[in-house]
């Protein structure tokens, strides 16, 4: 599959079909694990599989420890403070990028800030903060 580089939606339609596809995924793959809901046929895959299953399962344990459930204040660097309300969980940086890395995703050290996740019932959502420091043009 090719794309013409000059052809801006062609690159827009291949990121959203190819790379929030496999986000989406990513996504509903921690959330079942999160939520207890795994399908049966995870039982009888391949030692690799379950040596995923287990690195994804010792990160979300290690990001229950290290996180903070609201209600609470996030310092992000110098530059806000995050409010988590009740029922919202947030992720610290390094045991974020663990668990994104545990997904198959690449995180980008210098912008990843950590994740926030719903704990409510029926909360199935996680939001991935990345810090991008603006850029001012000399002149």
């Amino acid at each position: 599959m090719s794309y013409n580089t000059g052809n801006t939606n062609a690159l827009v339609d291949w990121w959203l079909g190819e790379l929030v596809g496999k986000f989406v995924a990513a996504v509903g793959i921690v959330l079942s694990v999160l939520f207890g809901s795994q399908p049966g046929s995870l039982q009888g895959a391949p030692s690799s599989e379950a040596a995923r299953t287990a690195e994804l399962a010792a990160a979300w344990q290690a990001a229950g420890n290290a996180g903070t459930a609201g209600p609470a204040d996030i310092p992000l660097i110098d530059q806000a403070a995050l409010k988590i309300p009740t029922g919202d969980f947030f992720v610290p940086k390094t045991e974020g990028a663990r668990i994104m890395r545990a997904l198959g995703n690449v995180v980008h050290e210098a912008t990843f800030g950590g994740l926030v996740l719903g704990t409510r019932q029926n909360a199935r959502w996680l939001v991935v903060i990345n810090h991008v420091e603006e850029l001012t043009r000399p002149g």
